[in-house]
């Protein structure tokens, strides 16, 4: 009996049996796995998303003896980009290929020096395309937070400068009154002053008439004593 791959859709284990290629090599053929999950769109074995290869008649994976190949589907990989990997390529647990690959091109296809390139895993592609998605969506929200972020710095600035002038022009209103007051008592000191002096002023006068006074009875009596006989 023909080697054959299981494959596994949640609850649902279906087997089916192996292609082989120019060079011998199994693997299984996109179409045929296709023909039984017809929404199948990426694999995974033990956890880790399997590499696809191709050849003339397609997409295809490399066989794995002794594991069940989960099915994912189109539904859970929409943002996934077509991936055109090579053969039975080993990955690392990070996702990364790290062997070279095997061509299932007949040997008139491909020259000896021609080998397919290798790409990232489904989990890698899906990281960096979700990256490259939200990346620019990602900066202009960074700059719009930036610019709002500038705006409040801003507005706080203008609060703290308006503030201040509140305070500098409150202080400087009470200055105004205080020199008002100062300026009130100096003028009411300064009225009392001046009608100090004018009393004062009459009372020298007085003072100078009641003289004069005296000095015009003191010549009179003179006068008198002086005719008396």
């Amino acid at each position: 009996m023909s080697p054959t791959q299981e494959f596994r859709l949640g609850n649902d284990i279906e087997s089916l049996v192996l292609r082989r290629d120019a060079n011998g090599t199994l693997y299984s053929q996109m179409t045929d796995i296709q023909d039984i999950f017809s929404d199948a769109f990426r694999f995974k074995a033990d956890g880790i998303n399997i590499l696809f290869l191709e050849n003339e008649q397609g997409q295809g994976i490399a066989y794995y003896p002794d594991a069940v190949i989960d099915v994912v589907t189109s539904v859970l990989a929409l943002s996934l980009p077509t991936l055109n990997l090579p053969a039975n390529l080993a990955t690392s647990n990070d996702g990364i290929v790290s062997s070279s690959a095997l061509s299932l091109q007949s040997p008139s296809s491909y020259s000896t020096s021609q080998t397919l390139t290798c790409l990232q895993s489904p989990l890698y592609v899906n990281q960096n395309a979700t990256a490259q998605l939200l990346g620019r969506p990602m900066a202009e929200l960074s700059s719009i937070s930036s610019n709002i972020s500038q705006l409040h710095q801003l507005e706080h600035s203008t609060d703290q400068q308006l503030g201040h002038q509140q305070q500098l022009l409150q202080q400087l209103i009470g200055m105004v009154a205080q020199q008002n007051a100062m300026i009130l008592r100096q003028g009411e000191a300064l009225a009392y002053l001046i009608e100090s002096k004018e009393r004062e002023e009459r009372m020298l006068a007085e003072l100078a008439a009641a003289k004069q006074r005296d000095e015009e009875m003191h010549t009179m009596q003179k006068q008198i004593l002086t005719s008396w006989p």
